[in-house]
C-alpha cells in the first residue's frame, strides 16, 4: 500500500513540475470592463483605445481571441500603448449601433478620449486578422501617440 501512494506522490510531483516547467506561449490582453472606463482610462493616460465587437457565437471572435490576441507581440503592444475593451455586441446593441457596427468581428481605433472633441475613429477592422498584420497597423498608430 505505501509503495503505491509512494509511487502516487512520485508521479503527481512530476506532472507538477512539467505543468510549472512548461513555458507560457499565449500572453493576456488587459481588457477594461467596460466602454466608459476604458474612456476615462484613455483621458487620464491619454492612450488611444483599442475597442473589439464580439459575441460567445461568433466563429471569426473566437479565432481572433484565440490566435491574434494570444500573440505574445500583439498583447505586448496592446497592453503598453492602448486601452483595449470587448464590446458584447448582443448585450450591448446601442454601443454597437452607435458604432455602426453590423458585422463581427470589428475593431475599432480610437484616439484617446478627449472631454471637448470626445473620440474619433484612427482605424477601423473589420473581420478577422492575423497577428503579424494587427501589428503592422497597431505600430503605426502607436508611433502617431509617442
Amino acid at each position: 500500500m505505501f509503495k503505491a501512494v509512494a509511487k502516487f506522490a512520485a508521479g503527481l510531483c512530476a506532472v507538477a513540475f512539467i505543468l510549472t516547467a512548461a513555458p507560457v506561449l499565449a500572453a493576456d490582453i488587459y481588457w477594461h470592463e467596460s466602454y466608459s472606463d476604458a474612456l476615462g482610462v484613455s483621458k487620464d493616460e491619454k492612450k488611444p483605445l483599442m475597442v473589439v465587437f464580439t459575441a460567445d457565437w461568433c466563429v471569426f471572435c473566437k479565432k481572433l481571441e484565440n490566435q491574434t490576441f494570444t500573440d505574445p507581440g500583439v498583447a505586448k503592444l496592446v497592453n503598453s500603448k492602448f486601452i483595449a475593451v470587448k464590446i458584447d455586441k448582443d448585450k450591448n446593441g446601442q454601443i454597437a449601433k452607435d458604432f455602426g457596427v453590423q458585422g463581427i468581428p470589428d475593431i475599432f481605433f480610437l484616439t484617446p478620449f478627449d472631454m471637448e472633441k470626445g473620440v474619433e475613429v484612427i482605424a477601423r477592422q473589420l473581420g478577422f486578422i492575423q497577428a503579424g498584420d494587427l501589428l503592422k497597423g497597431m505600430k503605426q498608430i502607436s508611433a502617431m501617440y509617442e
